[in-house]
């Protein structure tokens, strides 16, 4: 107590102390309080009494503007232009042409032109104002492409056009080269002479090389050999050559000299090579004699299966069959060909005698057994003999022992068609055939998916490939088969089933198309009326060996109680069908595919089909379901959003397996299933949640980042309008005498940097009550004072300013210093816009700072900027007017891009910054960045 008594009395005695400190204390709290909840910023209070030089600060933010009404989408058509010459060729040397062009949807073009040496020129004034048509008469010596680009609302495009200017003509060089003499003996020398035109150097080849006289000249050469020589001119206009012989003649050998040769020097004759006995040698009797070779039949009887007469029969037999049968050799005939020297006369035996020409030349011989031809030259009085050897083999003997037969069928009942096509073309033909013969001898591996052994032997041979042929070139159907059979010791063959009887039956074929399987046999006779048989079956039905399969579908698949539904099937490879529920099989006519109705339904039903087919079986099943006719529990909850409730039908979906047996339990009923409302589905309702948590990310997004932000500027701003509205108060109408607005003053590049005037309203014995209205001084007029440079020298022309003097009220009114009632000292702001749209940094802030020591307001300056850019833009879009240079110097701008241009200076004309011209840097820096500077 007694503490507290000596504390208020010194207290009492120092009121002045205790007041300091109670104001101290409240104006730290105060300002901790503001400080803490945002209400304002250290920075702010700075600002407000050590406020930058120079630099006004902000007014209170206007109010918003109303939203602009809604703009109808404007479609922009791309502009165009079309260019058409006078003249698309000129002669060597060029000429004059006039270049006319037309324009649709284009506001500015600029038209440049090319050659072909690298230059370019623009033909216009830069960019101009477009119109629909214009032309231009332009000279060129070279050829010229022009190239004009147009721009508009709708974005820029080009077009082009050439003018060819002919080279200059250049003739061709012409040469002759002659030799004299033009024959010379062993040894002996000639002259070459040549003469040239229009060549600028002329060679000759065998190592001579070029000449001194291109025009004319000589030159001597002495061959051992006939040479012909040739000479090349080369000039302006081309190559050109010309050539010359010398024939160096030597003396003839003494004694004559002969060739004779025999192709080919086997004869066989049509019969002795006709196998399959049509009367002609073709690839078939080919194809017949490499099964012959590949051991697959043996020699028929009266037939020759060594061709070419070496004592074997292998590939070269019937390669040389081949030839017979393509033509280059003829059955029966063989060519003797001869070649003598230093002789008079030829002659041959075995009847055939003498023959011309005596140097070379060839006849035909048509031997019954094997022959030897001898030839005999004659000449200078001296013989030569030459010779060649034709073999004429004998054909195979009569057969002594049993007859013997083979059949096959091609294709085998287990191959499809597809299997043998070796093209891949879906045809039978005899490439097929071809590439199966270069597997079955050129050691080639067989494709896969593919049958090489058609005749189902174990090997792939040359067989095959004749079946392959034989079934492309006859019966290409699908379905028919070719029975092919060889018989050995046999004068007859007859297959049963009606099928051929064949008096010649060495090799034979026929065409056959079974409907069910069928087992064909064949009889081979012989003269002695012994005979063989053989057989082959072919299956019909199954596919081929593949599994059957089915489909089954209901229509509809989901019926009223009591109802029915048609079922309609499709099988491969099934040799029956059936369905369960009292249907059963509906046979053998309607396996491929068919329909039925279903007897009466109560209740949910898979219907299961049967297929049978190559001793296999396989399933199908369709499901016909009863829908719920009302609901069966939890009726009504939540109502579909509104509805309290409700009867809603769910949507069932249900899918089948197959049919594997009972199973206890293995069924449920829909009744059983709790209705829960909403059944999405796992990604329905995925969907749902993802849809939902995006929806309260956005809305928290606008609450935290929006909304609350703007409370905040609101409470922070909120004693700054009140101070605005309490100092607020209406301008008194200016007297007649100052109602005269003096004439905006132009403005050079001295008067920029000149200081600005103090106001005739300023006086520095009464500070800033000069500044005051109704003597009330506010806020705003205590920071534009303190804001203005008192250092400047007085004008010149004016009385100085003293010190304690009365100030002259009635002669200097006062004036509102802002950026709208001081045109004097803002900057131009057309060339402000056209600065910051070329990119010159320096200029735009240069005239930033030149119109903030103006008195301008950054804000302002940057608002006139941007209306300017948007009038632009806008005359883009609707078409409206606007400032003509801007336009032109914004034409490289795509739309998008001068709309982007045009947002980053927005952000400037309300800035939440306590310094405007904060704010104007931070949006001219953004907009050069967008320039890309």
């Amino acid at each position: 107590m007694h503490n507290t008594n000596t504390l208020l009395t010194y207290l009492h005695g120092r009121p002045l102390l205790v007041g300091l400190f109670t104001v101290v204390l409240t104006v730290t709290l105060g300002m901790s309080i503001a400080f803490t909840t945002g209400m304002t910023t250290p920075t702010q209070v700075f600002a407000q009494f050590f406020p930058p030089c120079c630099v006004p600060p902000p007014p209170p933010p206007p109010p918003p503007p109303p939203p602009p009404p809604p703009v109808p989408p404007v479609i922009v058509s791309v502009p165009t232009c079309d260019i058409d010459l006078s003249a698309s060729t000129l002669p060597d040397g060029g000429g004059d042409v006039t270049v006319s062009w037309s324009t649709v949807e284009a506001t500015h073009l600029i038209l440049q032109s090319s050659d072909e040496k690298g230059h370019y020129e623009t033909l216009t004034a830069g960019w101009e104002k477009a119109h629909e048509h214009g032309s231009l008469d332009v000279s060129i010596t070279s050829s010229t492409e022009f190239t004009m680009t147009v721009n508009g609302m709708g974005g820029e495009s080009t077009c082009k056009a050439k003018v060819t200017v002919k080279p200059p003509v250049v003739e061709a060089p012409t040469c002759t080269l002659a030799a004299d003499p033009t024959s010379v003996a062993t040894g002996g020398a000639a002259t070459l002479s040549w003469t040239t035109t229009n060549a600028k150097s002329f060679k000759i080849d065998q190592k001579i090389g070029k000449v001194d006289t291109v025009d004319a000249g000589t030159v001597s050469v002495s061959p051992t050999e006939t040479t012909t020589y040739t000479g090349k001119a080369k000039g302006p206009g081309g190559t050109v050559e010309c050539t010359a012989s010398v024939t160096v003649v030597t003396p003839p050998p003494e004694a004559p000299t002969c060739t004779l040769s025999a192709s080919p020097d086997t004869v066989v004759s049509v019969e002795q090579i006709d196998f399959n006995n049509d009367g002609h040698v073709g690839a078939a009797d080919s194809f017949a004699l490499l099964k012959i070779v590949t051991g697959s039949i043996s020699c028929p009887v009266g037939k020759v299966c060594d061709v070419n007469g070496d004592g074997s029969v292998n590939a070269s037999d019937a390669l040389l069959l081949g030839k017979y049968a393509a033509g280059p050799y003829t059955p029966g005939q063989t060519k003797l060909s001869w070649t003598t020297t230093n002789g008079d006369t030829f002659e041959i035996d075995q009847g055939i005698g003498s023959v011309t020409p005596v140097p070379g030349g060839s006849t035909t011989a048509s031997p019954t057994k094997t022959t030897t031809y001898t030839g005999t030259v004659t000449g200078k009085g001296a013989v030569a003999h030459c010779s060649a050897k034709v073999t004429v083999p004998t054909t195979t003997p009569p057969p002594a022992d049993a007859p013997t037969c083979t059949l096959i069928a091609a294709p085998p009942s287990t191959i499809d068609t597809s299997q043998i096509d070796f093209t891949n073309d879906g045809t039978l033909d005899a490439a097929d055939a071809k590439a199966l013969l270069a597997i079955a001898t050129g050691g080639y591996a067989c494709p896969t998916g593919k049958v090489c052994d058609l005749n189902g032997d174990g090997k792939i041979l040359a067989s095959d490939a004749d079946l392959l042929l034989l079934y492309a070139e006859s019966l290409p159907n699908s379905g028919t088969h070719v029975l092919e059979w060889t018989t050995t010791n046999a004068t007859s063959f007859v297959v049963d089933h009606d099928v051929h009887t064949h008096l010649t039956t060495a090799i034979g074929t026929a065409g056959v198309s079974p409907t069910v399987t069928t087992t064909y046999t064949g009889t081979a006779t012989n003269s002695r009326g012994a005979i063989a048989t053989c057989q082959v079956t072919i299956t019909v039905g199954g596919g081929g060996g593949s599994s059957p399969a089915c489909t089954l579908t209901a229509s509809p698949t989901s019926v009223s109680s009591g109802g029915t539904s048609t079922l309609s099937w499709t099988t491969t490879h099934a040799s029956a069908f059936s369905l369960d529920h009292s249907i059963g099989s509906v046979g053998t006519v309607e396996v491929p595919s068919g329909s039925t109705t279903t007897p009466a339904i109560t209740s949910d039903t898979t219907f299961t089909g049967t297929v049978t087919g190559n001793g296999t079986t396989a399933s199908c099943t369709a499901v016909v379901t009863i829908p719920p006719t009302g609901c069966t529990s939890n009726c009504g909850g939540g109502g579909g959003g509104g509805g309290g409730g409700g009867n809603h039908t769910p949507h069932v979906l249900l899918s089948s397996t197959p049919h594997t047996g009972e199973v206890a339990g293995a069924y449920i009923y829909l009744s059983q299933i709790p209705y829960t409302g909403l059944d999405l589905g796992p990604t329905g309702t995925v969907l749902y949640w993802i849809a939902l948590i995006g929806w309260s990310l956005a809305l928290a997004y606008l609450v935290l980042f929006n909304l609350m932000p703007f409370a905040g500027r609101s409470m922070r701003t909120f004693g700054e309008r009140v101070s605005v509205a309490l100092n607020a108060r209406d301008l008194e109408p200016m007297s007649s005498k100052t109602s005269e607005v003096p004439e905006p003053i132009s403005h050079t590049e001295e008067s920029v940097e000149e200081e600005p005037e103090m106001p005739r309203g300023y006086s520095a014995y009464d500070g800033f009550k000069s500044f005051a209205r109704n003597e009330v001084l506010s806020i705003e007029d205590i920071v534009k004072g303190l804001a203005r440079s008192h250092s400047a020298a007085p004008a010149p022309m004016t009385e100085p300013v003293y010190e304690h003097v009365e100030p002259i009220e009635q002669e200097a009114p006062p004036q509102a210093r802002d950026a709208e009632t001081a045109p004097s000292a803002a900057i131009d702001t057309r060339g402000f816009t056209s600065a910051l749209v070329q990119g010159d940094r320096e200029a735009v802030f240069a005239g930033l700072r030149q119109h903030v020591r103006g008195g301008g307001k950054p804000e302002h300056l940057v608002s006139a900027a941007t209306c300017l850019l948007d009038d632009v833009y806008r005359a883009r879009i609707d078409g409206t007017e606007c400032d003509p240079e801007i336009a032109r110097l914004t034409a490289r701008f795509a739309t998008p891009h001068l709309e982007k241009l045009i947002a980053s200076l927005t952000t400037a004309i309300d800035s939440s910054y306590s310094t405007g011209v904060t704010g104007a840097k931070l949006a001219l820096t953004r907009a050069l960045s967008i320039l890309g500077v």
